[in-house]
């Protein structure tokens, strides 16, 4: 038995605009995958196919040292008895303080994926990042993330909320 696989990858960036106070930019990226058997010279009812698209818009306001972004991701895998597929928005606000010493990101997403065509998950998060440089070689970050899952089975429900904190420190070593 021989298993084949192909894949396709593609990415593209537009600069719309680009001066001292603001940059703005546009992102593609594609990406295709297929698998499936041979046996002998004979394929097999196997495999499957794997589509993934991305895009995305980023607003930098340079003087105000702030990057605002909002994506959109689908995904599409189309199996022998299983065809599922998973979509939604992510948005971010990225901003630096005290001569760029300290940085913090919110970013926020909202995920469906739907499987034979029935919604079986619905996932939102919020994400928030803090990282603080300390005389150039201590480095402290804080994270902290929720994530609500709503997955459907069949007659079954069921939903959870998790909620995760990470604290961290860093000391940068070098040579004079």
């Amino acid at each position: 038995m021989t298993q084949l696989s192909s894949n396709d990858n593609a990415s593209a960036t537009y600069t719309c605009g680009k001066n001292e106070h603001k940059k703005q930019n546009i992102n593609l990226n594609l990406t295709w995958q297929q698998a499936s058997d041979k046996q002998g010279d004979v394929r097999q009812h196997t495999g499957n196919q794997f589509y993934n698209a991305n895009v995305a818009y980023a607003l930098n306001l340079v003087p105000r040292q702030m990057t605002i972004s909002v994506s959109f991701n689908g995904t599409l895998n189309n199996g022998v008895n299983l065809h599922s597929k998973t979509f939604g928005p992510t948005t971010a606000i990225n901003k630096s303080f005290f001569d760029k010493k300290l940085r913090a990101t919110f970013s926020t997403s909202c995920n469906n994926t739907y499987t034979n065509g029935a919604l079986v998950n619905s996932i939102v998060n919020a994400r928030l990042n803090g990282n603080i440089t300390v005389h150039k070689k201590h480095n402290i970050s804080l994270s902290m993330a929720m994530v609500n899952r709503k997955s459907k089975t069949g007659e079954h429900s069921n939903s959870f909320t998790d909620y995760t904190g990470t604290l961290g420190y860093n000391y940068t070593f070098g040579m004079k």
